[in-house]
């Protein structure tokens, strides 16, 4: 089976350079991520993973922020408002209408961690049940877990690894405005217009006034002139290459950024149509509640 991470290089064709594997990971892990919180609950159940028996007052902390399902004593929990939290104390639990009771159990969510009320105990257990997402490394291949979300999940690890790949032609222009450097070219359009004696700073006028009783004097002058202006168009030359590859990393990562839309969208067209064929579980969930 292939590696997933090759998987989506062999469609995006980055490098290594472009993105590294471990961006690819991360990419493939925010598809998953993507995919099983954007299908509904009904469904989410395929993936289902119940934590540790709960005997006592600790909360527990569950295996994503999707929770399931939360029971006491095999009674399911309802989720209980933050403005009723109060109302789980000792101190008014007794005697609360908002107060959980073992016929009506509730759950709490308090820095990441679900508090079950009344509290567990050995004879009433509690238990939470969550979607638990398996850890994407980079020696995973198709022999996963989530071969039912596989498309959806591909296509949106494509999207963020041609989104990389615009990254980094983006920057590679960027990179080429900033070292372009005009200094040459001012540099040698400055000398070719005075005559450069040790100072450099000898007027070219004046100079030619001088030296017409010295014609070779002022033919080599000449001479070096043309040199310095043939020097700046050489120097103009090279930032004229300059802009024509900053120009095709541009395109090249604007290419890239519409093969990424394309790819969210495939994604999507593809969720719409994994939910749309088990739209029969999902209605007989929405009935059972």
């Amino acid at each position: 089976m292939p590696i997933l991470v090759n998987r989506v290089r062999g469609i995006t064709g980055s490098t290594t350079t472009q993105s590294s594997d471990a961006n690819v990971v991360s990419s493939i892990q925010s598809g998953v991520q993507y995919a099983i919180s954007s299908i509904p609950k009904e469904l989410q159940w395929q993936f289902a993973s119940a934590g540790s028996n709960i005997v006592d007052s600790s909360g527990q902390r569950p295996a994503s922020d999707t929770v399931l399902s939360v029971t006491r004593n095999n009674i399911g929990c309802y989720e209980i408002p933050i403005a009723h939290a109060y109302a789980q104390e000792a101190t008014y639990s007794p005697t609360s209408l908002n107060a959980a009771s073992s016929v009506v159990p509730g759950f709490l969510r308090k820095e990441g961690l679900v508090f079950i009320k009344p509290d567990p105990d050995p004879t009433n257990i509690g238990v939470i049940t969550s979607v638990a997402i398996p850890e994407i490394t980079a020696s995973t291949t198709d022999t996963w877990s989530f071969k039912v979300l596989d498309q959806i999940i591909i296509n949106y690890a494509c999207a963020l690894d041609c989104s990389s790949i615009a990254s980094y032609w983006r920057a590679q222009g960027e990179a080429l405005v900033a070292a372009r450097d005009l200094s040459n070219v001012e540099d040698a359009l400055t000398k070719a217009q005075i005559y450069l004696d040790d100072n450099g700073t000898v007027d070219f006028e004046s100079y030619m006034a001088a030296a017409e009783e010295d014609d070779q004097q002022a033919q080599l002058m000449l001479s070096g002139a043309a040199q310095e202006v043939s020097r700046a168009g050489k120097e103009l030359e090279k930032i004229q290459t300059n802009s024509s590859d900053v120009v095709k990393y541009y395109e090249t990562a604007q290419l890239a950024y519409s093969r990424a839309d394309k790819f969210f969208e495939m994604a999507l067209a593809e969720l719409k149509i994994y939910v749309g064929h088990n739209s029969r579980i999902i209605n007989l969930g929405a009935a059972k509640k």
